[in-house]
């Protein structure tokens, strides 16, 4: 009776951190970047981030968050990498 309760509670708690790590992630998906200001044909139009292809240009401004990893075309910006690195503020 005692490994049966011990298996049945390590089931639980593996079953409730999962739950609880799937909902973290959820909540992170949430906090990205919606829409993104791309450039086609010489045009900036505002269109989903999930529209993206590979080779689009799109410009970040001040306070945006970055829609993408990619490479800096042209100018400068400081990035807060805090919640990459993990480093407090």
């Amino acid at each position: 009776a005692g490994v049966t309760t011990f298996i049945l509670a390590g089931r639980y708690f593996e079953k409730r951190s999962k739950r609880q790590a799937g909902a973290a992630l959820r909540a992170l998906l949430e906090m990205g970047a919606k829409e993104v200001s791309v450039l086609r044909d010489g045009d900036f139009r505002f269109r989903a981030v999930a529209d993206l292809i590979v080779g689009d240009e799109f410009v970040v401004r001040p306070g945006e968050k970055i829609a993408t990893d990619g490479v800096v075309v042209l100018g400068t910006s400081a990035v807060d990498a805090s919640m990459l690195t993990g480093e407090s503020v």
